[in-house]
């Protein structure tokens, strides 16, 4: 009788015992193991280069820096000896991840070849993720448009970054140690260097204001379905980000990159120089239509935003 009351209380706990909610897709896995590296730095080496432009890495101090973190975005500059112009950054849409490449000169302005990169294609798994080239990338680099970078992270082990070219011998991979953290490098080119507190936690934060030259208002409708809240475009400012993709007073905003409107149009005020948003917008009379908005860095003369 004691030896089953002893059984019966230890079962009792082992039921009783709080564990935390696994990650409900390979997806959620390996966006936590990367929102837990948030605040910290890592040195590494290059592991695989095959073109000739790869010898440059050859021997430079390297360290990846997973520097500001959101709900949906994540930003890892990469530093090669004094060349702090990459910044890797990981976002999630509603179909799976995005990665995109900002490239920057020390002056903050945008490099020529920025801002390319690709999309998941499935759900990969907890510990690497792998992203196909995009339209943007094939456009701007026409011998990328087969590319595909894997970004991994093994808690407690390793961080890397890869390409590789599908058909050619290209490769490129590049090995971080986390179990040896460092002290984090200055802010990357083109960002503050005030909002680089260790674990921050926020909103990506620009060097400068951008300009975006939307005006906006929120609707909501109430039907039998339920009730619905978008965003209106309400002013355009001549010349601006805004009107260069097309938007047009009356303009229903429906989504941002894959998201819903009325999350992702807010965090417009704190986007970087150069940011790309993929948009989903309803006109007049009900048709939809894509745009892109690119984030423009401020000038000293131009038309007020609204």
């Amino acid at each position: 009788m004691r030896r089953a009351m002893i059984v019966l209380c230890c079962a009792a706990l082992t039921g009783c015992r709080a564990s935390a909610p696994a990650p409900s897709s390979p997806q959620d896995a390996f966006w936590a193991s990367l929102q837990r590296l948030c605040g910290r730095a890592y040195a590494g080496s290059m592991a695989q280069g095959s073109a000739p432009g790869d010898t440059a890495f050859a021997g430079k101090p390297m360290v990846m820096h997973v520097r500001r973190c959101s709900e949906t975005e994540v930003q890892v500059p990469f530093h090669v000896g004094d060349d702090h112009s990459r910044t890797w950054i990981i976002t999630r849409t509603a179909g799976g991840l995005r990665l995109k490449h900002d490239h920057r000169h020390a002056d903050g302005s945008e490099d020529r070849i920025t801002q390319y990169g690709g999309d998941t294609r499935g759900p990969g798994t907890a510990s690497m993720q792998e992203f196909h080239a995009d339209a943007h990338t094939a456009t701007l680099i026409p011998a990328a448009v087969t590319n595909v970078w894997t970004v991994e992270v093994v808690p407690g082990a390793r961080f890397a970054y890869a390409l590789r070219r599908e058909g050619t011998d290209r490769r490129f991979r590049v090995e971080f140690d986390l179990t040896r953290p460092v002290a984090p490098p200055p802010a990357p080119w083109g960002y503050s260097d005030g909002d680089s507190g260790p674990a921050a936690v926020s909103s990506p934060q620009p060097a400068a204001p951008n300009w975006i030259g939307l005006g906006y208002s929120v609707r909501q409708e109430v039907s039998a379905l339920g009730d619905f809240r978008d965003v209106m475009v309400d002013t355009v400012a001549p010349g601006s980000p805004a009107e260069q993709a097309g938007l047009t007073k009356g303009d229903v905003i429906v989504a941002v990159d894959g998201l819903p409107g009325i999350e992702r149009v807010p965090l417009f005020r704190d986007a970087y120089p150069g940011r790309r948003y993929e948009l989903r917008v309803r006109r007049a009379g009900g048709a939809e239509a894509g745009a892109v908005l690119v984030a423009a860095p401020p000038v000293q003369k131009r038309p007020p935003s609204p």
